[in-house]
C-alpha cells in the first residue's frame, strides 16, 4: 500500500506506522507517530505519551485528530491562527448546554461545538472558554474506569523488574526525549528506552526500522559519553572512498 493511502486511515498496524515514521523528518510529527506506535504495541495511554514524550492534553487532542484523518489529520491546519469566534447567540446557547451538568470533558465540549456550529476549536481554546468565560468546572480523563488505577503512578513504577539505577536512567532519558528536536537523536533515545524497558536488542532495533548493529553502536554512544555521545560530531559518517588528489585526476582526465 501506497503511503498516500496509509495516510489517511486511522486503523494502521505497528507495521504501516513504521513505514510513516521511517518517512518522516518533522521532529513534532514522529514524536505524534510515536505516540500511536506505542498504543499499538500495547502500552496504556499514558504509558504512550509519557513515553513518546508528549504532553496529556496533547494526546487526546492528537486521538480526535487521528479518528478523523489518520496522519493527514496530525498535520499543522493550513495558516494556523485562532479560530473562528463563537457569535453572543451562540455563546447563549453553549452556556444554557453547559448548564445541564456539573463538569464536562474538554473533548467533548469540543465536539459539541463542532457537530452544533461547525466551528473547530482547539482543545488548549476550548479550555479556556470554559475555565474563563463559563467558570465551568473540567472533568479529568482519569476520574473513572482502570485508567483511575494508573492516574498516581509514574511510568516507571510499571516495571518493577527494573533496578533502580536502570530506572534513574529511564527517568533521564524520558526527561530527554520531551526536550528533544533533533529527529535523529530522538530516534536514538527511543531506542534507549526499549532497551532499558527490558526489550531485546532485535526487539528494539525492528521498533526502529535499524540493524542490531546499528542499535549497539547507539547504546556504545550513550555508555560512553551519555547525551553527547548521540549527538552528530562534525566529520562523522563514512570517509570518502577517494582521496582529493584521486578525484582532482579522475576530473582532469
Amino acid at each position: 500500500m501506497s503511503l498516500e493511502n496509509l495516510k489517511s486511515r486511522n486503523d494502521l498496524s505497528v507495521d504501516e506506522i513504521n513505514m510513516l515514521m521511517d518517512n518522516e523528518n518533522n521532529t513534532k510529527m514522529y514524536k505524534k507517530l510515536s505516540y500511536f506506535r506505542f498504543k499499538a504495541l500495547g502500552f496504556t495511554k499514558k504509558e504512550s505519551y509519557k513515553l513518546a514524550g508528549i504532553k496529556k492534553s496533547t494526546a487526546y487532542n492528537l486521538e480526535d485528530q487521528w479518528l478523523e484523518n489518520g496522519y493527514n489529520g496530525l498535520l499543522p491546519k493550513g495558516k494556523g491562527g485562532r479560530s473562528p469566534k463563537l457569535n453572543e447567540k451562540q455563546l447563549t446557547e453553549l452556556k444554557s448546554i453547559l448548564g445541564s451538568q456539573d463538569e464536562w470533558l474538554v473533548n467533548d465540549v469540543m465536539k459539541i461545538i463542532k457537530n452544533k456550529w461547525n466551528i473547530d476549536y482547539s482543545y488548549v481554546g476550548t479550555q479556556n472558554l470554559l475555565e474563563t468565560q463559563f467558570k465551568v468546572k473540567i472533568g479529568n480523563y482519569y476520574s473513572n474506569k482502570q485508567e483511575n488505577k494508573k492516574q498516581t503512578k509514574n511510568i516507571i513504577e510499571n516495571f518493577n523488574d527494573i533496578d533502580q539505577e536502570n530506572k534513574d536512567e529511564l527517568n533521564k532519558i524520558i526527561g530527554l526525549i520531551k526536550n528533544e528536536n533533533d529527529i535523529f537523536v530522538y530516534r536514538k533515545l527511543i531506542y534507549l528506552l526499549f532497551k532499558l524497558l527490558g526489550f531485546s536488542t532485535e526487539v528494539a532495533s525492528s521498533f526502529l526500522n535499524i540493524t542490531p548493529v546499528t542499535g549497539n553502536s547507539w547504546t556504545k554512544q550513550w555508555n560512553e559519553n551519555k547525551y553527547e555521545g548521540l549527538l552528530k560530531k562534525s566529520g562523522q559518517g563514512r570517509k570518502p572512498k577517494l582521496t582529493n588528489d584521486e578525484l582532482d585526476s579522475i576530473k582532469k582526465n
